[in-house]
């Protein structure tokens, strides 16, 4: 659906449980093109540790500081572009002091498998597979301020949804939990 793909602002939220692994791979993805996300979480080590970081597509990569979350314990890891900075929280504090940047994000039909859609756990082509667990995937056409980051990592989700301006830009909430089912080859997730 076109919502998942805004434009001049995101928030990206999903909590994550998982060890180190290759570089890399995608904790979730809105695939460009064969070589380059629009979005999305990444494993990369840098300076001996491995972590996760965010990148996002204005015309050249923009990267978030690193998050230290591959412990293989349960993290909520999230990440805001206001349209001129781009922030990584993790468990509701903010990683460094945020990419300065500008402009809109790019989304192209791009030559890869998953071109044009938004992945979980995938990037769709080179079987960049994140190997771990997830929760409660959210995407944001706004970005959401500190305090807000901090009120999903202490409650898991907003609180009330209907209660903020805010929140009422969340375009979708995957739960990823008892509703989810597998069928051998395909996940089906239903939308909160």
């Amino acid at each position: 659906d076109s919502s998942l793909f805004p434009t001049s602002q995101l928030t990206a939220s999903i909590w994550v449980k998982a060890s180190t692994q290759p570089n890399f791979r995608y904790v979730m993805a809105a695939p460009n093109n064969t070589s380059y996300v629009a979005y999305g979480f990444q494993t990369k080590t840098s300076g001996g540790v491995q972590g996760l970081r965010f990148i996002l597509n204005t015309g050249t990569a923009i990267i978030s500081p690193l998050a230290n979350v591959l412990d293989n314990n349960w993290h909520h890891i999230a990440s805001t572009y206001d349209g001129s900075s781009l922030k990584m929280f993790v468990d509701g504090s903010e990683v460094g002091t945020g990419t300065s940047t500008s402009g809109s994000i790019i989304y192209g039909t791009g030559a890869g498998t998953g071109a044009g859609k938004l992945l979980l756990g995938d990037f769709g082509l080179f079987s960049l597979f994140f190997s771990g667990s997830l929760s409660n995937c959210s995407i944001w056409n706004a970005a959401l301020t500190s305090t807000q980051v901090t009120e999903l990592y202490n409650s898991g989700k907003p609180s009330n949804l209907n209660s903020h301006s805010a929140y009422l830009n969340l375009v979708s909430w995957w739960q990823l939990g008892e509703n989810s089912s597998f069928d051998g080859a395909n996940w089906t997730v239903l939308n909160e």
